[in-house]
């Protein structure tokens, strides 16, 4: 190899380490993906059957949909709770949600519709004890017609798994 070829191996062979090294740093940082339990659940409200992940634990209830970008239509995160469920608020959301607030007998107790972003610090409470939680997109509980009283079915996860 000529002195000159060499000079090139090795000059792109650093240029290479330095890119490597330095190109994490260099991109925008990425926003955290939620803290979902994958799972093929799915819950059902009238004639409407929607697809959710669910949060049982204190990591995942405290993460929730926060920082995410979007709720896909037909999509929800359900929280499941031992007590009646707490208040409710929207730190680093960046969309609007509907709150269904669904009692022990998976009955719906109290829904918040269009709770927003520019709400937080507000914390949204339900008007009756709740077991559990869903989060859905902001419009869909009226486009399903969903009440208090409407009866949801659903798989229960298991609290503290």
């Amino acid at each position: 190899m000529k002195k000159e070829e060499r000079t090139i191996a090795i000059a792109a062979f650093f240029i290479t380490i330095i890119v490597v090294v330095l190109l994490p740093f260099l991109l925008p940082p990425q926003r955290p993906a939620p803290i979902f339990v994958p799972t093929a659940m799915t819950l059902t409200g009238g004639t409407t059957t929607l697809v959710i992940d669910y949060a049982i634990t204190q990591a995942e209830q405290q993460k929730g949909l926060s920082g995410t970008e979007s709720l896909p239509d037909g999509r929800g995160l359900l929280f499941v709770f031992d007590k009646p469920a707490p208040p409710f608020w929207m730190p680093e959301m960046h969309y609007a949600i509907d709150i269904i607030w669904i009692g022990e007998d998976k009955r719906i107790v109290d829904i918040t519709e269009n709770a927003t972003p520019e709400s937080y610090p507000t914390q949204f409470r339900s008007t009756s004890p709740a077991k559990y939680v869903l989060e859905i997109g902001s419009g869909e509980a009226r486009k399903y017609s969903w009440a208090e009283g409407t009866p949801l079915i659903f798989d229960t996860p298991k609290a503290g798994k």
